[in-house]
């Protein structure tokens, strides 16, 4: 993160797509334009709602990324009884190379979807940030920044660095905002999604435990889990044929790697796993007991043919 403090997103933008096009490990990618990368400033982004504030980007404060600030009118806190942020990740249905895309969705979630429900029911303050999936510039699409693959942690010298790290700087950012009008705000967060963003929701508590007040998750098939080796208490279906594998980075055989387990997270991110947090940090992890994939279908998508409320 360091590396990139002070840089503008255009500059870094445009230095990254450049560094791929000429990589030889990703080969061929089209360059699109810088300003289809950029968010916009805060005068060009509109909210129907007086309580929720568009944040702009910060990279001398450690955020690469926008982020939207939604505060109850009913907010009170106090030294006895301080208030946590409710951070409701992302969602987004596809990678988009258009930044416009991912901010549209994240202003959603604050003017009216389900974070917005969840911070309103509790009467507190909401963060949504606003990270972005790319399709095929600057980055390809399987670097699945929005749920925190291993590949999130390699890229260097990027704005996408670390986007786990950015949000936590957000918050920071945010508590500081919302200490500066009067509130008492909560060092640990509330945490919560579905789908993609219940994705990031659990790897986020994996990876910083410590910070996370309550973790809320669900319509995710894997969920990462408090392991570093396979025990009796996780199934094995077939031969895993070790001699043939090859492991990833901080691995060994029968070593669960991330984002399966945790046993490589301190080659990965330079932490390693905390773990008496994590088992000390509430989480409710949800999906029905009664669906099942069909046939040809992956995943929470088959719940297609289910009415949106069942869904959820």
């Amino acid at each position: 993160m360091t590396d990139m403090q002070g840089v503008s997103r255009r500059t870094a933008l445009r230095a990254t797509t450049a560094a791929i096009v000429g990589s030889g490990l990703v080969g061929t990618v089209p360059i699109t334009s810088a300003d289809q990368h950029d968010p916009p400033a805060a005068d060009e982004v509109t909210v129907s709602d007086e309580n929720i504030e568009y944040v702009e980007e910060d990279p001398d404060a450690g955020f690469h990324y926008p982020y939207f600030l939604y505060t109850p009118s009913s907010l009170t806190s106090s030294d006895d009884s301080p208030t946590p942020i409710f951070v409701g990740p992302n969602n987004s249905p596809s990678a988009e190379d258009d930044y416009s895309t991912h901010l549209e969705f994240a202003k959603d979630s604050a003017e009216g979807g389900r974070p917005r429900a969840i911070a309103e029911r509790l009467g507190i303050p909401l963060l949504v940030p606003v990270f972005p999936r790319y399709r095929e510039s600057p980055v390809r699409w399987y670097v699945y920044t929005k749920v925190l693959d291993p590949d999130t942690f390699m890229m260097a010298d990027s704005p996408l660095q670390r986007v786990d790290e950015q949000l936590l700087k957000m918050v920071e950012h945010a508590k500081s905002r919302l200490e500066d009008d009067g509130h008492t705000i909560a060092d640990k967060i509330h945490i919560d999604g579905f789908s993609e963003s219940g994705t990031f929701a659990n790897r986020f508590t994996i990876l910083h435990p410590e910070r996370v007040n309550a973790a809320s998750h669900g319509g995710t098939a894997v969920k990462t889990l408090p392991k570093t080796e396979l025990d009796e208490d996780v199934p094995v279906v077939g031969d895993p044929n070790w001699d043939q594998m090859s492991y990833p980075l901080g691995t060994e055989e029968e070593e669960l790697p991330y984002p399966i387990g945790v046993a490589n997270l301190e080659a990965l991110t330079g932490r390693s796993f905390n773990r008496e947090a994590w088992f000390n940090t509430p989480q409710y992890m949800y999906i029905g007991g009664e669906d099942r994939p069909e046939p040809g279908s992956r995943g929470h998508r088959s719940f297609s043919n289910l009415p949106p409320e069942d869904v959820q």
